[in-house]
């Protein structure tokens, strides 16, 4: 029996399927420029995202145990997480949690499952030796956590405890934390010392300036193959950073949003006018200078 929300669910992949083949006909794109997931075969490495993967590659060869990225939402946290995950050689273990709401045991056995290790009544046990089987073997792990602000305090007390695992020479696992800005007042809190004490070097990811947003969407539009067919103005993409501040998820929405307006108005050229269209269905309104100033330098 379907539920309204698996309906809706449905509904809404009709939707978009939908959408994706108008833009694929009127602009002649091969995929979705602007799609909403994190896919690595858009990666963009702006200023931010090259310093930020740099620093967490060196501190990862130099098998630093407890690392922080923190960002505004949609600075593309997760993309860089996703994207590094496919440079690690095969040599390499790596796991991903998303949104993990699971505490103690539960959230080791989450751990265990990414890493592909049997279930067991002991999952911290059964953690440790293959922790210690794959370090015998100079077999690297890394754990991935998403949205780690939302972490309550007897998960991070867990990942605290396994972050701890070591041999003599080195770290067991290593352990990077993606989360928004919130995460790091979280950390800094005195229930938390023990934690925050663990955590080797926090790096942030901070919006676009201007002329990345404009490198930021030629990328994407080039990736799917329309370069060809359909172009942002200077005064369409000086609004889109105006409303968006830099920060990619926005960017992708109004992007997008314009393009279906661009097909209802039969033009290949993306203009301020038609950006102002497609401002009015994503109700956004222009973002302050001052909330994300780090990003407008």
């Amino acid at each position: 029996m379907l539920t309204s929300r698996k309906i809706a669910s449905e509904l809404g992949q009709v939707l978009a399927n939908k959408e994706v083949k108008m833009l694929s006909k009127f602009y002649n794109f091969s995929t979705d420029p602007f799609s909403e997931t994190p896919n690595t075969y858009f990666y963009f490495s702006s200023n931010t995202h090259q310093n930020t993967l740099a620093q967490l590659t060196e501190l990862l060869e130099q098998g630093r145990g407890f690392i922080s990225i923190t960002g505004e939402v949609g600075t593309g946290k997760s993309m860089l997480a996703r994207y590094i995950i496919k440079q690690f050689k095969s040599d390499v273990n790596t796991a991903f949690l998303y949104w993990p709401n699971l505490e103690g045991k539960e959230l080791i056995a989450a751990i265990n499952r990414e890493l592909n290790i049997p279930s067991s009544d002991d999952e911290f046990n059964m953690l440790e030796r293959f922790l210690l089987a794959n370090a015998a073997e100079n077999r690297q792990t890394i754990l991935f956590i998403d949205e780690a602000q939302s972490l309550s305090l007897k998960s991070l007390e867990t990942i605290r405890q396994i972050s701890n695992l070591e041999c003599e020479t080195k770290k067991l696992i290593q352990i990077i934390l993606l989360g928004q800005p919130e995460l790091t007042t979280i950390l800094a809190r005195p229930d938390m010392r023990q934690v925050n004490q663990r955590i080797s070097k926090n790096l942030t990811l901070s919006p676009l300036p201007f002329h990345e947003v404009e490198m930021y969407i030629k990328h994407r539009i080039e990736l799917a193959r329309g370069s060809n067919f359909v172009r942002f103005d200077y005064k369409a993409t000086k609004m889109i950073y105006n409303y968006s501040r830099g920060i990619p998820r926005l960017i992708n929405l109004i992007c997008k949003t314009a393009l279906l307006c661009g097909v209802k108005e039969q033009t290949r050229i993306i203009t301020d006018k038609i950006v102002k269209i497609a401002l009015k269905d994503t109700n956004l309104a222009p973002i302050p200078k001052s909330r994300f100033f780090i990003g407008l330098r």
